[in-house]
């Protein structure tokens, strides 16, 4: 199938996840074992990706059912991400606030301050003062 986003994209989630396939309902199925997956046919650029690699994969990356769950899903995107590195904290911040697509316009302004924390804080500010 034809997506609408780059090649480079779709090897650098196969690099970052080994266990990964796409599925015959193109689901990228990030660690089959847990069924960490997000949907390939409704992306419409490379940014979106990256939204969907941090907001999918992050709740196992912080609350794995297990320590290899949980190891696969940080490294992943790290390693997805040309090894940036993220602390406990802050993909614990990345779930809580930008998991699951909740809320892509913040997932966004955070990927485009190149991963600020104080972006994030800032987004969670607004979520506890209810902005």
């Amino acid at each position: 199938m034809k997506y609408n986003f780059s090649k480079i994209k779709l090897e650098k989630l196969f690099n970052a996840f080994p266990q990964a396939f796409i599925n015959n309902r193109d689901e990228f199925i990030i660690y089959p074992k847990v069924n960490t997956y997000f949907l390939l046919e409704n992306i419409k650029n490379d940014i979106e990706v990256d939204c969907k690699v941090l907001e999918y994969a992050s709740r196992q990356a912080s609350k794995g059912i297990s320590e290899y769950s949980r190891e696969y899903h940080f490294k992943g995107i790290e390693k997805y991400f040309d090894d940036i590195w993220f602390s406990e904290e802050e993909m614990n911040l990345i779930y809580t606030y930008l998991g699951n697509g909740i809320n892509r316009k913040k997932t966004l302004e955070y990927l485009k301050s190149s991963f600020d924390i104080s972006v994030l804080k800032k987004v969670c500010k607004e979520v506890t003062n209810g902005n």
